[in-house]
């Protein structure tokens, strides 16, 4: 059995608000719906498949069709398509045929069909790749701000685009002049002013902004910087180090998430539990999955079921949903397909 565990996104000190409206997705008996933070059920499950709320609208699947729904579960925008992204900047990718463009709140065509594939809108730009197979990035009109050359594009992240061509990946601008230069076998976007590239020896180290080397490549593989730490591996276990290279927490776990707030989720043997700074269990290992705590909140999977847990460990919604996802505050923007 392979077990996974969810990058810790960012949390608060504070346990979520009910005052606040937080939702989460969760699966009951094959569809999707949406509960609050007493495990109620806000909009019955119904759904085949359905994202989180972003911009205080959602996607969801009916009858092998996507739509868009409002707070209340009420269709804003009746299922009529294939496939379909998240409401970002007003707009949300859809995909009617065979190529993809953007609609408004309204469901009418703010961008047409044409594009194979494209991103949601990130800091005012989008990705889109045209029928030969080339990336380029648009503006909320559809007008080309960087004309299609990069065989891979990715978001633009604090300011920069990872962008891959033959020679290699790199990142540009939003004029499309290279920041870095693309010679990098593999790399991944900026995040917390670095980004996690492979040097020459397939390692992985970070560079910043500059494209000078932060820290030398010298991992098998790490993950972003989270309030100054990052977790790495050198063979097989992983531990965290801290922006200058430097081990916080050698390597000794099977698998670890990110550290915010103070705590990760951790893996030992088969089972996953949650540890502090000093690599000590705040909660013991006793989940086969382990997700992300937000605001003082986590999912987990215990006895092939989920449910919600407070940093304690205690049950704050005992497990009964055969799937479940974080608890996400309605009207805020997501970053990305179902997230």
């Amino acid at each position: 059995m392979r077990f996974y565990l969810l990058a810790v996104s960012l949390c608060s000190t504070l346990t979520l608000s009910f005052a606040q409206d937080f939702r989460a997705r969760v699966r009951d008996r094959g569809l999707w719906g949406y509960i609050d933070l007493s495990g109620q059920w806000v909009i019955s499950a119904r759904y085949e498949d359905a994202y989180n709320f972003s911009e205080d609208l959602a996607a969801a699947k009916s009858n092998g069709l996507w739509g868009f729904m409002d707070k209340s579960g009420e269709w804003v925008i009746k299922p009529a398509y294939k496939e379909v992204g998240n409401f970002s900047g007003d707009l949300a990718k859809v995909r009617e045929n065979r190529l993809w463009g953007y609609i408004n709140r309204e469901g009418e065509w703010s961008i047409p069909e044409n594009y194979t594939d494209c991103g949601d809108f990130r800091e005012n730009a989008a990705r889109v790749q045209n029928e030969s197979g080339l990336w380029g990035y648009i503006d909320h009109e559809g007008n080309w701000l960087i004309l299609p050359r990069f065989i891979e594009a990715h978001d633009f992240s604090e300011g920069l685009a990872l962008v891959a061509i033959e020679a290699g990946y790199g990142y540009v601008d939003r004029e499309g002049n290279w920041a870095i230069k693309p010679f990098f076998p593999k790399a991944e976007s900026f995040y917390n002013g670095l980004a996690r590239v492979k040097g020459s020896g397939l390692r992985w180290g970070f560079i910043l902004p500059s494209g000078d080397w932060k820290i030398s490549p010298g991992f098998i593989d790490a993950g972003d910087f989270y309030e100054d730490w990052a977790r790495a591996s050198l063979q097989t276990d992983w531990g965290f180090i801290n922006r200058e290279g430097e081990w916080m927490i050698y390597p000794q776990y099977v698998a670890v998430s990110d550290f915010q707030e103070g705590i990760a989720a951790a893996q030992k043997g088969m089972k996953l539990g949650y540890i502090n700074t000093k690599g000590e269990w705040l909660i013991e290992p006793q989940f086969d999955y382990a997700g992300s705590f937000s605001r003082g909140v986590a999912r987990v999977k215990k006895s092939r079921k989920w449910g919600y847990i407070h940093t304690s460990g205690e049950w704050m919604i005992e497990p009964s949903y055969s799937e479940a996802e974080d608890f996400v505050e309605v009207g805020s923007a997501v970053m990305g397909g179902k997230e």
